[in-house]
């Protein structure tokens, strides 16, 4: 039979084991808590993330809808390579992704816009003056008749007619 002494050591052993388990156990606790809090914050933060694309998403789908796709359709006579533009920004504002493709597209379609915005003000320009009086009404009416006499091609006597009269001193 073993005596209580030599159970002290081994008593001692494992109730400083039995306090390590504890320690470590709480360790694991506040590890996993810390685990699921970052996991939390990073759902949280993905999806405001994918609700702010979500809005991009909307813009440039509109964008592409108003703008870009009646653009298309005035620019390109080829039916083939229309849809396959179509298509190709159509993903681009699916995916959300602004690119230089992108920024070329709204460019162009922006100019388009404002180029044909211009041309029917111009119109109506032309249209109020037509309308004005006598003075504008035809083409005839605005233009200048052209003057019959054409400029000399004598090169000579140009040069001769530049020098009369001019005096020189001998520098000597």
């Amino acid at each position: 039979m073993t005596s209580p002494q030599d159970l002290t050591p081994l008593l001692a052993q494992l109730k400083n084991e039995q306090m390590e388990r504890e320690k470590f156990q709480k360790l694991y606790e506040e590890e996993k808590r810390k685990a699921e809090q970052e996991a939390k914050l990073k759902e949280e933060a993905s999806h405001k993330a994918e609700k702010l694309m979500e809005g991009k998403r909307s813009e440039m789908q509109n964008v592409f809808e108003n703008k870009i796709k009646s653009w298309l359709a005035e620019a390109v006579a080829n039916e083939k390579i229309r849809q396959e533009t179509e298509e190709a920004v159509r993903r681009l504002a699916e995916k959300t992704e602004e690119n230089g493709v992108w920024e070329v597209m709204c460019c162009a379609s922006d100019l388009n816009t404002k180029r044909l915005q211009e041309l029917e003000q111009l119109k109506t320009e032309i249209q109020n003056l037509k309308s004005k009086g006598p003075e504008f009404h035809d083409d005839v009416s605005r233009k200048r008749a052209r003057e019959d006499e054409a400029p000399s091609t004598d090169i000579w006597s140009a040069f001769g007619d530049s020098m009369r009269g001019r005096i020189f001193i001998d520098p000597l």
